[in-house]
């Protein structure tokens, strides 16, 4: 029998769960609130928002090497 595996896209996560969650076969994608916080989104420090998005993006190129691909993308 041919079962396909569910993809799913978990939330809740942070930087030191992050890479964890990316090496699951079956995740698709992680939700990361910590990346905008409401506190960032009132100060207007987007500074901070943009370093927290490149630590994100070295963390998903170390556990994802082809990440610039979307796992469906990677499939075919």
């Amino acid at each position: 029998m041919n079962v396909k595996r569910m993809r799913i896209i978990p939330g809740g996560i942070d930087a030191v769960t992050l890479p964890g969650y990316l090496e699951l076969p079956n995740v698709l994608a992680c939700g990361g609130s910590w990346l905008v916080s409401r506190r960032l989104l009132e100060d207007g420090d987007m500074e901070t928002v943009r370093r927290l998005a490149q630590e994100v993006r070295i963390i998903v190129n170390r556990v994802r090497p082809r990440a610039d691909l979307s796992p469906v993308a990677q499939s075919r």
